[in-house]
């Protein structure tokens, strides 16, 4: 593998990130959380944040493409389309993540039930009467909305 450092003087150019802030206007408001919370998380270790300052500041600033981006972006007045256009995405897009969540609780809800029922189809089994009771006492956690792995495993059941 070859790694070959390239140098964009222009991502430092303030009319470069303007120009790119209102190319990407729309992407930017929309992604505007997640360029948040990236910069919180990034700027968070302050021994790092300060390390990069002093010895690789070009770096650092580049860093900062994003969010200054960003900033020219919520600074442009908008004219009322535009508006309605942003705050339709972003409906969109809260839309989507309230669709993708409710996808989740199902799944966990799916991915329950089959548990339960792997769990009572082992009860039926024949098995030795301590193990039934440990399967018995997972089953009971998994109706009261545990795991029911909290114990340890059972013992092997085949032998040594």
């Amino acid at each position: 593998m070859i790694l070959r450092y390239e140098d964009f003087p222009h991502y430092e150019d303030e009319s470069w990130v303007e120009n790119y802030a209102n190319r990407n206007r729309r992407d930017l408001l929309i992604r505007r959380t997640r360029i948040l919370n990236e910069f919180r998380q990034f700027s968070s270790d302050e021994e790092f944040i300060t390390y990069l300052q002093e010895h690789a500041p070009h770096i650092y600033r580049r860093s900062l493409l994003e969010l200054k981006a960003l900033a020219v972006a919520e600074s442009h007045k908008e004219t009322p389309e535009e508006y309605r256009d942003r705050h339709e995405r972003v409906a969109w897009a809260d839309l989507e993540n309230e669709i993708a969540a409710e996808v989740e609780s199902i799944r966990q809800i799916v991915f329950r039930e089959i548990k339960m029922d792997r769990l009572k189809k082992a009860l039926e089994q024949e098995f030795p009467e301590e193990y039934r009771e440990i399967i018995h006492q997972a089953f009971q956690r998994y109706q009261q909305g545990g795991r029911g792995d909290e114990q340890k495993p059972p013992p092997e059941i085949y032998g040594p």
